[in-house]
């Protein structure tokens, strides 16, 4: 039995806009971080099945309209107003992907302190991989920091596959498939290892240029007070010193916590005497 008119014109307007749906990413059929709106347009589409249901009834009352009865009624309370509303959900709906890779791109540029340099991806891009090259070569992190940098010096063909890349090693699954776990598991561990590859580059460009048998130490402690850092480079000659300070001080009885105590004292005496 084939379908009436009205049917055949319902089913013209509906399947192009459940095809769009359709193709959207993982992502952004899934995430809860969108308009509320663009939302119940989207569960509409996936929750109902019959074209005229979905046209005159869940869409309408997902775009904030009351619901209309029947084709004559849609058709004579000229809906422009709810189809404008239509679209523009559809749009949020269509950019909701490319808004997540925008937004982590944006979090790079400020985990790596580059936003007062840094104006598109292409130049977040090269300045990462410029500034941190080969510094793989001295971190045994492997599965980590070393795997993070390789990851950003990664020769995508392209700035958003690179982006694409990074965000997959940090969210531990495709961005374009991310959930909530995923997004905030790719924040913290950018906030982690972006600090400690800063701290890194920090500590090879001093060991560049640090005399010959001595080794650069980074030493960083952050408190409500702020934070302290101090490059110690250190000889055998300052070695045997302190470990002779030390053996005066007897802390082999002491633990742990009264061990760290005594380093972040003598940090904070550092930092008054340079003050």
């Amino acid at each position: 039995m084939g379908k009436s008119p009205e049917n055949s014109t319902l089913l013209d307007i509906v399947k192009p806009l459940a095809k769009f749906i359709h193709k959207l990413p993982q992502y952004t059929i899934t995430t809860k971080n969108l308009d509320k709106q663009a939302m119940a347009v989207r569960d509409a589409f996936q929750t109902t099945q019959s074209p005229m249901i979905l046209l005159f009834s869940r869409l309408p009352m997902a775009c904030g309209f009351t619901a209309y009865q029947n084709e004559t009624e849609f058709n004579l309370s000229n809906p422009s107003d709810f189809l404008t509303v239509l679209v523009s959900k559809l749009n949020i709906l269509n950019k909701a992907y490319d808004t997540l890779l925008a937004d982590f791109q944006q979090q790079m540029t400020e985990a790596f302190s580059l936003t007062a340099t840094v104006n598109s991806l292409t130049e977040l891009r090269q300045e990462i991989s410029q500034r941190y090259a080969g510094l793989e070569k001295y971190t045994t992190d492997g599965i980590g920091l070393k795997a993070f940098i390789i990851r950003l010096q990664n020769n995508k063909e392209t700035d958003i596959a690179w982006l694409e890349s990074v965000a997959a090693f940090l969210g531990k699954a495709p961005a374009d498939k991310w959930k909530a776990n995923n997004t905030s598991q790719a924040e913290y561990l950018l906030a982690d290892l972006s600090e400690r590859l800063k701290q890194l580059a920090v500590v090879h460009a001093e060991q560049l240029n640090a005399d010959v048998g001595s080794q650069a130490t980074l030493i960083r402690i952050v408190s409500e007070q702020g934070e302290m850092n101090q490059v110690a480079y250190i000889t055998d000659d300052l070695k045997n010193a302190a470990n002779k300070k030390l053996a005066q001080l007897d802390l082999g009885s002491a633990d742990k916590q009264l061990k760290l105590t005594i380093l972040a004292q003598l940090m904070q005496e550092l930092a008054d005497t340079e003050a």
